[in-house]
């Protein structure tokens, strides 16, 4: 049994152990420190931050990030997403492979529970192997590359280096295929939240 708590926090209430997560973790595998997400999906084990996902919305325009930087143009795409249906997933990070189904059904509950209905994420392809082994099904965007000159300038080595691609999902998909890799006393606690 995994022996794990989580929590959903602001971007503005974000733990100094949260930030210094990701940003460790991103340093070391793709050379860049990722700004503050809007919200975040925290596991803590004993008080000690162990793994999270950072969740975003739309900006003033009402578009997301990964839109202007791969150049997304809603009306090419099969599913009709925006931001009253949709919610964008990154930072994923876990300091235990076993917390990975775990941060994200409950990152898929989250959207759920806001009305969401898509998870719009970019990962690259070892990422994508990871998270496919759960049963989720992602639909590739199928769009240009990244254009770098609208990525801060510190993250365009994230994005030269790694191979990146946007997908969307269905969250209920999602969370369906992920329940039987999370704790049932996860779920129940989810559920009665």
């Amino acid at each position: 049994m995994i022996d794990v708590h989580i929590s959903f926090i602001e971007g503005n209430k974000v733990s100094t152990d949260v930030i210094e997560l990701v940003q460790r973790a991103y340093l070391k595998t793709y050379e860049t420190s990722p700004g503050v997400a809007k919200t975040y999906v925290v596991a803590l084990r004993h008080g000690k931050v162990i793994g999270c996902l950072g969740m975003e919305g739309v900006d003033q325009s009402g578009r997301f990030p990964i839109e202007f930087i791969y150049g997304i143009d809603r009306s090419r795409l099969s599913v009709p997403f925006d931001q009253s249906n949709t919610m964008q997933f990154g930072r994923l990070v876990v300091k235990e492979r076993e917390l990975t189904p775990v941060i994200l059904y409950a990152g898929s509950w989250y959207g759920v529970r806001s009305g969401k209905t898509y998870g719009l994420i970019e990962h690259n392809r070892a990422v994508h192997r990871v998270v496919t082994r759960f049963g989720i099904h992602f639909e590739e965007i199928v769009c240009g590359e990244a254009n770098l000159e609208l990525v801060a300038e510190d993250d365009r080595r994230y994005y030269a280096k790694q191979e990146m691609r946007p997908y969307i999902a269905e969250l209920r998909d999602a969370m369906k295929a992920l329940a039987s890799y999370v704790p049932a006393d996860v779920i129940r606690l989810l559920s009665t939240s």
